[in-house]
């Protein structure tokens, strides 16, 4: 469940406040942070996950549940999302880099939602930028149109 915090800085440094805010962000599993300017002082919303942080109330996180995406996906999905995966490893293991860093598998799954697969539509997917549909694009679409044909 999400949970909101407000902390105000004031625009001279003040290192209390910025204390405060940073061990708050290390300490809590964050899903936004909106920052406005105002009267002289930062205003900063900060949307945290409740139940993330430790026992002891230190910088212990807790992870999010793995997903299973052979269960949430419908099963043709699923069997895209499993090519696109093997083409990940092989794409990583060419370019010596875990896995995660030319995709991650959230970004796979949706990349094995499209119906009609284009770069821009592999562009317009959360964390897929220039870069990546540069490197890896024309890999992932090829699947992705082979599928659907």
């Amino acid at each position: 469940m999400s949970q909101f915090k407000t902390f105000v800085l004031p625009s001279e440094s003040d290192a209390a406040s910025e204390g405060a805010l940073n061990a708050f962000l290390r300490s809590h599993r964050i899903v936004s942070v909106a920052k406005t300017y105002d009267a002289g002082v930062w205003r900063f919303c900060v949307e945290w996950i409740d139940g993330t942080q430790g026992e002891s109330g230190g910088c212990q996180l807790k992870y999010a549940e793995r997903i299973d995406y052979m269960k949430v996906l419908p099963p043709e999905v699923f069997a895209v999302f499993a090519r696109l995966r093997e083409k990940r490893k092989e794409l990583a293991q060419q370019a010596a880099v875990p896995p995660f860093t030319i995709a991650t598998d959230a970004q796979l799954a949706e990349m094995a939602k499209i119906k009609e697969p284009s770069l821009a539509k592999l562009g317009s997917i959360e964390g897929i930028g220039e870069a990546r549909l540069k490197s890896y694009g024309e890999a992932f679409l090829s699947i992705l149109v082979e599928s659907v044909s």
